[in-house]
């Protein structure tokens, strides 16, 4: 008894402090994700150059997002991997928007007579989508980084109400020394502090 009662007095101090501490931080950043419209995402594919990052969850609207930015999507009955990709949050590139002309065929896909992700693998192009004209209202194409990136080439378009969230901030991997990085800590810097307001 005398022992639980020392145990109790000094190192069981430190134990249930250190434990009430940690809760009350867990608990506040749980709320906080609640009232907060970004949260920290982590992408688990090669699909895109950025691993983690901060996004906008909600208040996205469609008239702020830009060609080339980074959005996240779920949907379901998209291509073939219906039943998988319905239960997730996909992240591309914001490539075509309304109005652009598409065209998708065996080694890739074309934007407006310009090259629009990378090329197709010869493995994977019996699987592509075919689409070819003018991208309608309320739809946009998807794209990857990699060759291999399950986006409008494999799948098709995505409709703009299926968007749940655009990137603000690429967090990992950081390259300091390309201009591309600078630019986007530029925007995204501007981004975050539009969204304060």
């Amino acid at each position: 008894m005398k022992r639980i009662r020392e145990f109790l007095s000094r190192k069981g101090k430190r134990i249930l402090l250190t434990t009430v501490v940690f809760t009350l931080l867990y608990a506040g950043f749980e709320y906080l994700k609640t009232v907060l419209p970004w949260t920290f995402g982590v992408q688990i594919t090669k699909s895109i150059d950025c691993d983690v990052f901060l996004y906008r969850r909600w208040g996205v609207k469609p008239e702020e997002i830009e060609r080339g930015d980074l959005v996240l999507f779920r949907i379901e009955n998209y291509g073939v991997l219906s039943d998988a990709v319905g239960r997730f949050l996909l992240i591309k590139h914001y490539g075509g928007a309304p109005g652009d002309f598409l065209s998708c065929g065996e080694r890739g896909c074309l934007l407006n007579g310009e090259p629009l992700g990378a090329p197709i693998p010869e493995s994977l192009s019996p699987n592509f989508f075919p689409v070819t004209g003018i991208i309608p209202p309320g739809f946009f194409a998807p794209v990857g980084d990699d060759e291999r990136s399950y986006d409008v080439r494999l799948a098709g378009l995505v409709p703009i109400s299926a968007i749940s969230g655009r990137v603000v901030l690429c967090l990992y991997p950081l390259d300091f020394f390309k201009e591309d990085f600078k630019r986007w800590m530029r925007v995204s810097f501007s981004r975050i502090m539009a969204s304060l307001s």
